[in-house]
């Protein structure tokens, strides 16, 4: 009878534990419902009207540009009802993903929250709808004067038959008064540069596009002397006594199935970078890894064999081990607890 009254207590503290738990992903996931249910149709006929203003007020592709960007300067950079995503701002861990909507810039307006990927999502659905071509363009590392950093994406536009810059996540950047000098000009540095799809999937480099100098990397990658494919690259860029990841962060690139990858890079003066590659084996319970230092000229093609020869833990190792510990101490928990009582 005993036992039978702390099994019915145990699962009357399940029960407010799913209550507990269901409560605060409704809550979480309440502005989403809201867009969808209530106010996405407004904000699309806002968009829609919007665009129709600026068409009327434009008589090129240039001016639409500039009128788009300084809708987005005035709509949301300039609002102070717009915050930026920031990882310190919690509500911005749930809405950055999997709530970051690419296909739906009235979801950005009405969160009232966006940095320059928001900006670019934006500014691109709104080129599409003005008959614009636009690319997406994306860096892992964007290095400041001031050695500060932070990734970086934004968009080009081909105006007169040339993709030129259109960034309004960055001063409202846009062609004829700024092209893609300008983060040269102003004491910027990349050290890759590379246009993504929809999928933030890279497409083609286009670094020597946003650098003056940029060297050729070939990596091939080996493992017992042979070529491995789909293997994971990181790269680092070590300038001025500062160490950035300018390849691998947001972005996944692998070797081809001839264990192969090319890519230019930045050179800079005393600029070094370190390879780093990865292949795991088993879902990722282990890999394989590999490391390499280089240095990299203007105009410099080098070759760099990366042997994938040191075995360490996988991803999939922690999420491994914290399940088995999940499962034992439930058993600990539900059965053991009650045998010992």
């Amino acid at each position: 009878m005993i036992k039978s009254k702390r099994g019915l207590m145990k699962i009357n503290q399940y029960k407010k534990f799913l209550s507990s738990a269901l409560v605060i992903i409704l809550l979480l996931y309440y502005p989403f419902m809201d867009y969808y249910l209530l106010e996405k149709d407004n904000y699309d006929r806002y968009l829609k009207d919007t665009c129709e203003e600026i068409l009327s007020h434009s008589d090129n592709n240039t001016e639409k540009v500039k009128n788009i960007i300084k809708w987005e300067q005035h709509r949301i950079i300039d609002n102070p009802n717009v915050e930026y995503f920031t990882i310190s701002n919690i509500l911005s861990l749930f809405f950055i993903n999997p709530y970051r909507l690419p296909d739906n810039p009235g979801w950005y307006l009405y969160i009232g929250k966006a940095s320059c990927q928001e900006l670019a999502f934006v500014f691109e659905n709104m080129a599409k709808r003005t008959n614009l071509t636009y690319r997406r363009i994306y860096a892992d590392k964007l290095i400041k004067p001031n050695g500060e950093s932070n990734n970086h994406r934004w968009s080009e536009v081909k105006l007169g038959g040339k993709w030129t810059i259109a960034d309004a996540g960055w001063n409202g950047l846009y062609h004829p008064d700024y092209n893609k000098s300008y983060f040269i000009n102003n004491g910027y540095k990349f050290g890759h540069v590379v246009i993504v799809d929809e999928n933030f999937k890279p497409i083609k480099d286009c670094t020597s596009s946003y650098v003056n100098k940029t060297g050729h990397l070939k990596i091939e990658a080996t493992k017992n002397g042979k070529p491995v494919e789909n293997a994971n690259i990181s790269i680092y860029m070590m300038h001025e006594n500062s160490y950035y990841q300018v390849v691998g962060h947001s972005i996944d690139y692998s070797t081809n199935s001839n264990g192969i990858f090319e890519l230019d890079l930045a050179t800079y003066g005393n600029t070094n970078y370190i390879i780093k590659l990865s292949s795991t084996e088993l879902n990722g319970i282990y890999q394989y890894e590999g490391k390499k230092s280089l240095s990299l000229n203007n105009n410099e093609n080098k070759i760099l064999n990366v042997k994938l020869d040191e075995i360490r833990p996988g991803g999939s190792c922690f999420y491994l081990i914290l399940g088995l510990i999940l499962i034992i101490n439930f058993y600990l928990y539900i059965f053991k607890g009650n045998i010992m009582k």
